[in-house]
């Protein structure tokens, strides 16, 4: 009986409930690719660079400034506090990140980018 009405019920609903649990699953499958690549593989790993140059970046809340750092032959930008106090040439202290498409710099620790 239940098998029956079942079936009666797909019969008549089969294709709009396919069509529905077809579009989850491809939704859900886009959302694991979009995943898989942006998700950092690894541990970030501490590693010493030189700082090259100082910029500006621009975001929605206004201008932030940025320092160049290039470490291991990777470049990078982090960003800069009013208590950091960097020169060009010095070494700062970055983390690492490993990314699908390479490594990416960021900024190592909360505190002062150039401590000495």
């Amino acid at each position: 009986m239940v098998v029956r009405r079942f079936k009666l019920w797909w019969l008549g609903n089969g294709t709009e409930v396919g069509g529905c649990l077809l579009t989850l699953g491809v939704t859900l499958l886009l959302l694991l690719a979009v995943l898989a690549i942006l998700w950092p593989f690894g541990p970030s790993t501490a590693t010493t660079g030189d700082l090259v140059g100082f910029g500006m970046r621009e975001t929605e809340r206004g201008s932030r400034p940025v320092a160049y750092v290039l470490a291991e032959g990777v470049r990078g930008r982090v960003r800069l506090y009013p208590s950091d106090r960097c020169d060009i040439g010095d070494k700062v202290e970055v983390r690492l990140k490993s990314t699908p498409w390479g490594k990416s710099v960021v900024r190592g620790r909360a505190d002062q980018l150039c401590p000495w």
